[in-house]
């Protein structure tokens, strides 16, 4: 841990000003979020998650991180001290510090709930996502299951990449498939797109080129992707194929995503 690591967290250890402990942890967790949350919104292409921990920065030791979390929990739910949502978020940034798996949940639940924080519900999702992918935690991964019945198209796209690559659940190609879809109907770009890589790779699905394009191509339509995927995969189509999947993306996109293949 570096000297300016150690100021920081001396600092709030015997601080009682919010404020100050609230800006700093949150430049801390802007660096931990660089270093330890390499998931994407659920993406496929983007998620280059590593389960070898010892290949991780710690800004904080896993036993100083283990009290942070006592602390939000205490704070949390006001458990010999008054309850109070600011001083739990602020405790369990700190924790997060040392990649405390029960520490990002509640991170996520409080972005989810509004509690000490502003309610974000994408924050609350990635939050979601790491603790369950990285550190198999059964309530993030519950919490995002949940969300993801209840039609949240983030958690479904979350969802469907935990099942396509096998983290945080058992390899589901068929689960995989269909959470992807589910949040591409919402119009979810991430998820059009991830659903157009199965597609093109035949994962779980019959292999289908022309299938991979509509998807490919309304997902860069919405201008989330680059055109390289719907380039390469039109070279691979006939002319009469080509003409074909530009059918049917044109209707995916008039239907409102409804009628897609």
């Amino acid at each position: 841990m570096n000297i300016l690591s150690v100021f920081f967290l001396r600092h709030f250890r015997r601080s009682s000003c919010l404020l100050c402990t609230s800006i700093v942890f949150v430049l801390a967790i802007a660096v931990a979020d660089a270093v330890a949350m390499p998931l994407g919104d659920g993406n496929v292409a983007s998620d280059k998650v590593e389960n070898d921990k010892s290949n991780r920065v710690f800004l904080v030791s896993p036993s100083e991180a283990a009290e942070f979390f006592r602390q939000c929990l205490m704070y949390y739910k006001g458990e010999g001290v008054p309850q109070d949502y600011g001083k739990a978020m602020s405790s369990c940034e700190a924790a997060s510090l040392g990649l405390n798996g029960g520490a990002i949940f509640y991170i996520g639940l409080m972005f989810e709930n509004g509690q000490g924080v502003a309610r974000n519900e994408a924050q609350a999702i990635k939050r979601y996502g790491l603790a369950a992918v990285l550190y198999n935690n059964i309530d993030a991964q519950k919490r995002i299951q949940f969300l993801a019945e209840q039609g949240n198209a983030r958690a479904q796209g979350q969802l469907a990449s935990m099942y396509r690559n096998g983290k945080g659940v058992k390899i589901d190609l068929i689960q995989s498939q269909y959470w992807y879809r589910q949040a591409a109907i919402q119009g979810d770009s991430s998820s059009m797109f991830n659903l157009g890589a199965i597609y093109a790779q035949g994962d779980g699905v019959p292999k289908n080129l022309k299938v991979a394009y509509v998807w490919f191509k309304i997902s860069y339509e919405l201008g989330e992707w680059s055109s390289l995927s719907v380039e390469s995969t039109a070279k691979r189509l006939t002319e009469e194929e080509l003409e074909q999947a530009e059918k049917l993306a044109a209707i995916c996109k008039t239907s409102h995503f409804k009628d897609c293949p």
